[in-house]
């Protein structure tokens, strides 16, 4: 701008591009006018349309151009707050938790960002009629087709009359031709349409200069102060040589002059005058002030959601849209919230999230054999009525849990509420072990053995013995019967790890016959077909505990074992037998159910003393089952409003294009007089 003027540097080339045709065309340089910074200081008020700004709008005038306020727009103003309260609630979790923090800068961005557009849209509009109307009574054009903003400023304009116009037609009316003097022979009739048409230039030249409007126009922007000399010069003639002839001249002046400013003003059936173009403008800006404010919000909260989004996606304690469908784990919850971006919520919502308070689980009270595990910040309260609450802080989440007494686990009715409330609960047993032993005695060796067959029915067995392999002579032992031998280190029946050992590795092939019955006592071993049957007594000889005899052909019984400490003694380094019978039988096929009687036929047998009573049987006492209740508690879905930034970019006004180097000059018209004549 020059000197705070309305014509701007590139002015400057039409200007000299407009010498340069007048120098083309033959015209003397001395008689074009050259003093640039008379003719620009004088444009200014040669045209006068400026822009009606209130006091607000002079206000953001001046701060805009500041060294600071040059850079400050709804955007940067918006997106500063934004990130103003981002870095606070980063810092500050009591910040962060804040609901009216949240929506005092969501609404501060909203105010500022519509507010600020708002306010610039009303100056801008304000500016962008300013300059249309300027131009176009500089005599400028423009491209109606590609102009939509032109045309729309072109609804606001005010009538406009140019000055060279008006000029020559009071001079070709009223001057004797090729002289600047009024001709004598003037009619009524002239002299009333010349008092109009100088009421038309005065009042437009008036009304111009009170409302700083353009209402005359100019056939070029390097010409106006030479039209409107012109103009001013032959009124100023005119008027004077009319005051010599005419009596009452100035009155009749004043009064023509009067009825043309209020129809200017008021405008009248089929014209629109000053007033009614300025009420056109006012509404349809509050319109684009309106539509501004809420591009302004609408766009701003689009792209401020989209950088919530984004920063979420990098953020362990904010659930977004995007990372929901690519992340697996839920964001991380905060004192019981889950952080939301509005995005994130919608799908949550779609998709039935139920995000739970996260974290290990901590032992709760225990109640019977239950413990109940609750996450951080929850806890398992008795209430006054004997039941439970189930609170998060100073919270209630479910209240009036009952319990079983006994277990301590929850009841149905308290599992069905926590279902209702959403909370879930897993019940976990653990096997509860074993506590210490106790002797348990039988009170007869036969009750002794039928529990011994009942409890352990893998080893100890009901036997029905078929016959002896005695070699058909029961009186004299001869062969394999006296082959039942103590086996271990040296015979001792005690091997290197202090097991007891029966060994049966002599029997012979042939040695074992009864009738028509007979069994090769060697390959029975290596087959796996003998077993070793020890019975506590002669009365129970019917019950036997059951070893099997390996391929060397030992029995080994296991000197920790139930029936090693029962049936047998370490005694100076040899075994005892302490036991009735120890023997070696041959089992029969088809066998393979443990609960039927073992049929077996004898090969050969030790005996023992026998037991007088039963023993006493060390029995561990079984431990009830523990139970884990573990609470899996939700929680709470909070919103986080996204930051509002607006940007957005705005139609500016279109250029103009060149109007044309001389103005049509039309013949004299009546149409110059004002429509209402004074009386």
């Amino acid at each position: 701008i020059i000197e705070k003027g309305l014509l701007y540097a590139d002015n400057l080339f039409e200007i000299a591009d407009n010498v340069k045709k007048r120098v083309g065309e033959g015209e003397a340089l001395k008689n074009i006018d050259l003093d640039f910074d008379v003719v620009i200081g004088k444009a200014k008020t040669g045209v006068r349309t400026e822009a009606q700004f209130n006091t607000a709008d002079r206000i953001a005038e001046k701060i805009s151009k500041s060294k600071v306020g040059q850079f400050v727009n709804e955007t940067t103003v918006a997106t500063g707050v934004s990130l103003a309260y981002s870095v606070i609630s980063a810092s500050s979790k009591r910040v962060a938790r804040s609901k009216l923090m949240a929506w005092g800068s969501f609404g501060g961005t909203a105010l500022l960002a519509g507010g600020i557009a708002g306010f610039r849209e009303n100056k801008r509009f304000k500016e962008d009629r300013r300059q249309h109307l300027r131009e176009m009574a500089q005599n400028k054009e423009f491209d109606e087709k590609e102009s939509p903003r032109r045309n729309e400023m072109e609804e606001y304009r005010y009538e406009t009359k140019n000055a060279e116009v008006m000029t020559n037609y009071l001079s070709q009316r009223l001057y004797i031709e090729g002289t600047e003097e009024i001709r004598d022979d003037l009619s009524e009739d002239e002299i009333e349409d010349t008092l109009g048409a100088l009421a038309q230039i005065e009042s437009r030249i008036r009304l111009s200069d009170n409302k700083n409007i353009d209402l005359i126009s100019y056939s070029d922007i390097t010409k106006v102060e030479q039209e409107r000399r012109m103009l001013d010069s032959t009124v100023g003639k005119i008027k004077d040589n009319l005051r010599k002839k005419v009596s009452n001249f100035s009155e009749d002046l004043d009064d023509f002059t009067g009825i043309e400013y209020k129809r200017l003003i008021e405008g009248e059936e089929g014209y629109e005058g000053v007033k009614q173009k300025n009420e056109l403008f006012q509404s349809d800006k509050k319109k684009k002030v309106a539509v501004a404010v809420g591009k302004g919000v609408a766009t701003g909260l689009v792209i401020g959601a989209a950088a919530q989004e984004l920063t979420a996606f990098f953020r362990d304690e904010q659930q977004g849209l995007v990372e929901g469908f690519i992340k697996k784990d839920l964001a991380k919850e905060v004192d019981g919230k889950v952080h939301y971006t509005p995005l994130g919520m919608l799908k949550s919502w779609l998709f039935k999230e139920n995000p739970t308070i996260g974290g290990a689980l901590k032992d709760g009270p225990t109640f019977g054999e239950n413990t109940f595990k609750l996450p951080e910040g929850t806890a398992f309260v008795e209430g006054s009525d004997g039941k439970y609450n189930l609170t998060r802080g100073k919270d209630i989440l479910v209240e009036g849990l009952g319990l079983n007494k006994e277990t301590g686990q929850l009841s149905d009715e308290a599992k069905l509420a926590l279902e209702k409330a959403g909370v879930g609960f897993k019940i976990t047993s653990i096997d509860g072990g074993v506590g210490a032993t106790v002797p348990v005695q039988a009170e007869t060796l036969t009750e002794f053995m039928e529990d011994r067959v009942t409890e352990d029915p893998e080893n100890f067995q009901r036997i029905d013995r078929k016959f002896w392999y005695d070699q058909d002579d029961s009186s004299t032992f001869t062969e394999n019967e006296l082959k039942l031998h103590w086996g271990g280190q040296g015979g001792t029946g005690i091997n290197e790890k202090g097991d007891f050992v029966f060994n049966i590795q002599q029997m012979t092939e042939d040695g074992s016959y009864h009738g028509d019955f007979d069994i090769d006592a060697q390959k029975a071993i290596k087959n796996g077909e003998l077993k070793m049957l020890l019975s506590v007594s002669k009365d129970t000889q019917s019950y036997a505990f059951e070893v099997p005899i390996d391929a060397n052909g030992n029995a080994i019984i296991e000197k920790d074992s139930e029936i090693g400490k029962m049936l047998f003694d370490d005694v100076k380094g040899k075994a005892v037998f302490k036991g009735k019978f120890a023997e070696v039988a041959q089992m029969m096929e088809g066998q393979d159910d443990p609960a039927k009687v073992d049929k077996v036929r004898l090969l050969a047998t030790h005996v023992g003393d026998g037991l007088t009573e039963p023993p006493e049987i060390p029995t561990p006492v079984p431990m009830p089952d523990k139970y884990v209740t573990g609470f899996s508690i939700p929680a709470d879905k909070e919103l986080d409003l996204p930051p509002i930034i607006p940007i957005f970019g705005r139609t500016p006004l279109e250029p103009t294009i060149k109007g044309d180097e001389e103005p049509v000059v039309p013949p004299p018209s009546p149409e110059q007089a004002p429509a209402v004549a004074p009386e």
